[in-house]
């Protein structure tokens, strides 16, 4: 087991959203401070956040918001690798620039600016598992960057399981993701998970 990723912290009774990024590896085996990392598609997801300690004695769990999603209000052709083209989407207020998105049935893309709160100019990464340049992205499709989050409920956050001297915990968290086909992946993958940190509320 190990924990990967930048640390989430929280304190007793604090019932403020846990937030992360789902993403893969992009060259898995590699040195990941070497390597990019992509988000994962979220298309029809379902999202659970679960905590458990790190003998994996479940502390709670729940249904995840995603908050990076959205969808595009019409269809535009796949521009060169390196180029840039600007796309309409229904909401562009999660989005910044210089992220990495996922459009279904496009690939990956930087965001290079927000134009509007309804357009976004994206750039073709040339990632090998983008869509050939003047591929047709159709209207309605997903766009992601794999953005969640969590908010426990009061009973959660009071980790009544544990004792003061037990603080702060060290718990570890992972991202369940259930596809329409039934499909089930972890984020962090394998063995790893997110560090979570929980302090004492001292009021």
């Amino acid at each position: 087991m190990g924990f990967v990723g930048i640390p989430l912290t929280s304190k007793r009774h604090d019932t403020a959203p846990l937030e992360d990024v789902l993403e893969i590896q992009d060259h898995p085996g590699t040195d990941p401070a070497d390597d990019t990392f992509s988000p994962i598609d979220l298309t029809g997801a379902t999202v659970r956040c679960l905590v458990a300690d790190q003998e994996g004695t479940p502390v709670f769990g729940g249904t995840a918001t995603v908050i990076g999603l959205t969808t595009t209000s019409g269809s535009f052709l796949q521009p060169a690798v390196g180029a840039d083209d600007v796309v309409a989407v229904a909401d562009t207020s999660w989005m910044s620039p210089g992220e990495r998105v996922l459009v279904a049935g496009g690939g990956y893309y930087t965001v290079v600016a927000i134009g509007s709160g309804s357009s976004v100019t994206l750039r073709n990464t040339g990632d090998p598992r983008n869509a050939a340049p003047g591929t047709t992205v159709a209207s309605g499709a997903t766009v992601t960057n794999g953005a969640v989050q969590y908010r426990p409920t009061p009973d959660q956050a009071a980790y009544s399981r544990f004792t003061v001297d037990d603080f702060p915990l060290r718990l570890r968290l992972e991202w369940e993701v259930t596809y329409p086909s039934g499909i089930i992946q972890t984020t962090p993958s394998g063995k790893d998970y997110r560090k979570l940190v929980v302090g004492l509320d001292l009021g």
